[in-house]
């Protein structure tokens, strides 16, 4: 996890899910993300945070549909 927050290379499906999760808080500034630091520290009204989201969701995307 660590590497993709690094490297800033957050897939940008999961990126822009997140993004559309967010709601109300402005995380692009001139057509770019404003940071992904800040956007996965950013926290939901839940508590969880940005990663915490993008996590749960890729696992439960992941483990869901037809076994």
């Amino acid at each position: 996890i660590h590497h993709l927050i690094n490297s800033q290379s957050i897939p940008a499906c999961l990126a822009s899910d997140l993004v559309a999760d967010i709601g109300g808080v402005e995380t692009r500034k001139h057509g770019r993300f404003a940071g992904y630091a800040d956007i996965v520290q950013a926290k939901f009204f839940d508590g969880q945070t940005f990663l915490e989201r993008g996590l749960q969701s890729q696992a439960s995307s992941s483990s869901s549909g037809p076994s």
